[in-house]
């Protein structure tokens, strides 16, 4: 899929090398400037790429899902439903050696605000970040009940993957899920 434009080159250098960094040492440890050097990128183009540490690091689980599902040839549109579940779990777990960074530096918030997101565009069907921020509860009828759908879903998923995850993937969560909490 690599069709990347020169913005996007730059994110994945800079998200690449904050994970490789990653593997060496915890996230508070690693300053802006090692990640700039590692990717070989100035630090106006961090600036102007992201505003967190963290914020790389989502971005980074956000593009690998991306590359996933165009390359796995996925269009998921509705991860509440049981079959679209199966084939999101299919890519958490596809994560691994990631999500186990991830856990080990203590950043599981990560995997936390990229269910949120997924999430969040399932409930509100909408595509993108500048939409979803249009849905509020002055300009739209719908928005309340969609925020506690929300909520309500992403609290479930991710509160499960994450025991799930830290037992090293064992048990059948999507069986558990939807046979237990959803039905």
């Amino acid at each position: 899929m690599k069709t990347n434009t020169s913005k996007e080159f730059l994110k994945d250098c800079l998200s690449d090398s904050l994970i490789k960094l990653l593997n060496k040492k915890g996230l508070n440890n690693i300053s802006i400037d090692e990640i700039t050097d590692t990717a070989g990128v100035s630090r106006s183009t961090y600036y102007r790429s992201f505003n967190s540490k963290e914020e790389v690091l989502l971005y980074f689980y956000k593009s690998c899902y991306k590359e996933w599902k165009y390359n796995n040839k996925l269009r998921i549109s509705d991860i509440r439903k049981k079959e679209e579940f199966l084939v999101f779990i299919g890519f958490i777990k596809e994560m691994k050696d990631i999500n186990f960074l991830l856990y080990k530096r203590h950043l599981s918030e990560v995997l936390k605000d990229f269910i949120d997101e997924e999430v969040r565009l399932c409930v509100s069907n909408t595509k993108t970040e500048d939409e979803m921020s249009l849905r509020t509860a002055e300009n739209d009828s719908k928005a309340l009940p969609n925020k506690y759908n929300a909520i309500f879903y992403s609290g479930i998923y991710f509160s499960v993957i994450n025991e799930w995850i830290k037992d090293e993937y064992k048990g059948d969560i999507c069986t558990f899920i939807f046979d237990n909490i959803i039905s």
